[in-house]
């Protein structure tokens, strides 16, 4: 990944490789004889119990299933000090990004998110997968790509946020450079297409992914990174993708204090994911126990993007994150982070917005005049069968919403979550748990 500094780009380099074999092309069989120390990556894609049919397409249909090269790596890790990828079991590693920079402060297209401002703050607990605003969880494999699987995550977010469910293509992002883009423009001049239009190929992400040097990719998979223009179906590929492409992503903006729990939770509440990059430990993350991570002290210099997509108060606070390596990590690809490790280890957190998607908050339907400082008129439907979560204090809530004349006494329909809660200060209804100002 590159940053920005000022005007100049700070490259991250390693020692070059010499390949003297390709990738298994095309890709073999599932189950078929491989080479000696190559391996199958795991397969398991367990969905989600809370996640709807719709969400899944396209979860294994268009994945791309490669073996790699597992010994070649277990040789580079033994003789690696410092930021090394860490097996987590058969077939599962992780990749994360060693040396990234923090980039929010670099640079100056990012403007900060307004804050909302909340009446009465924002509720204990919020949790995006119930509301039907979250995508599947996907798998980086041995790439260390995790910036683009998490914008994706987040442009899935804003998708449903407008009643889509499309997948977004990590892989586009990567062709596109997504994050560059971001960070120098503030929005991308390419529209990315759908994951079932472009489907994740680990070893086509390393030759598309022009920097930093990811040497792990390269032994894994044999390929050499950036070598797309040498590689006329991929780049034939890419031309195709780009001339397909539907979803530009056309403002970023970063939190005013990416530490602050309050500010996340204000987020979260509106209906947003967001975008976060974590110091960690690598063993500590591993294999966190219950799909919680321990809290820890970073170790070295890894660094990890996961989207935020919930939150809780219980006993203790603890943020939701949605990862990218697999839904055998965690709880189905989730795991809750502490509060704690949150003000410590958090360098980045901003959102994004998606043209065709929602816009800012989530949606308050049959209200289109509506405006929330710093988000503008949205208009969301609810996406029909799928339970609005219930906050605290209220009742009702599940797929059925209360009907306008079925609350008790003094209480009004929140105009989002259309269950039965308490009125306002000012009288008006609740939208999605909060006080509009």
């Amino acid at each position: 990944m590159r940053a920005l500094l000022g005007s100049t780009f700070l490259l991250l380099t390693a020692c070059s490789v010499s390949y003297s074999t390709r990738p298994l092309e095309p890709p073999p069989a599932p189950g078929s004889k491989l080479p000696s120390g190559w391996e199958w990556p795991s397969q398991t894609q367990a969905a989600p119990a809370h996640a709807p049919q719709q969400m899944l397409t396209g979860r294994l249909g268009g994945r791309i299933l490669r073996p790699f090269d597992a010994a070649r790596l277990r040789a580079r890790v033994k003789k690696t000090k410092g930021c090394k990828p860490m097996e987590l079991g058969p077939g599962k590693w992780i990749m994360p990004d060693c040396g990234q920079k923090p980039l929010m402060a670099l640079s100056p297209t990012i403007a900060p998110r307004n804050r909302m401002n909340l009446q009465g703050g924002a509720p204990d607990s919020v949790d995006l997968r119930t509301m039907g605003l979250d995508g599947p969880v996907k798998d980086q494999e041995q790439v260390g790509v995790c910036w683009a699987f998490t914008i994706s995550t987040l442009m899935e977010n804003s998708l449903r946020r407008a009643g889509k469910q499309d997948i977004v293509s990590p892989l586009h992002i990567v062709a596109e450079d997504a994050w560059d883009d971001l960070h120098i423009k503030g929005h991308t001049d390419g529209r990315m297409v759908t994951e079932q239009a472009w489907p994740y190929d680990p070893a086509k992400a390393c030759k598309l992914k022009e920097s930093p040097k990811d040497i792990w990719c390269e032994d894994a998979y044999h390929v050499q990174q950036g070598s797309w223009r040498q590689d006329p179906g991929l780049a034939a590929e890419k031309d195709r993708a780009n001339q397909m492409g539907v979803y530009p992503i056309t403002k970023i903006q970063k939190l005013q204090n990416p530490r602050s729990f309050d500010e996340l939770a204000e987020v979260l509440a509106s209906g947003q994911a967001i975008y976060m990059s974590f110091n960690i430990d690598s063993q500590v993350w591993s294999k966190p126990p219950g799909g919680i991570i321990p809290d820890y002290q970073a170790n070295g210099d890894y660094r990890h993007a996961v989207a935020a997509v919930g939150y809780r108060s219980t006993p203790q606070r603890q943020l939701l994150i949605h990862n990218s390596w697999g839904a055998d990590w965690g709880a189905g690809g989730y795991a809750w982070v502490s509060e704690a490790m949150v003000n410590q280890e958090v360098n980045d957190a901003f959102v994004i917005e998606v043209e065709g998607g929602g816009s800012g908050g989530m949606g308050i339907p049959g209200l289109p005049g509506i405006n929330i400082p710093g988000v503008g008129p949205v208009q969301v439907p609810q996406i029909p069968g799928l339970p609005w979560p219930t906050m605290p204090g209220q009742s009702g809530g599940g797929s059925n919403p209360a009907p306008a004349g079925a609350c008790a006494a003094g209480q009004v329909v929140d105009i989002v979550s259309r269950a039965c809660v308490a009125p306002c200060p000012n009288g008006m209804p609740p939208a999605g748990g909060f006080c509009l100002p």
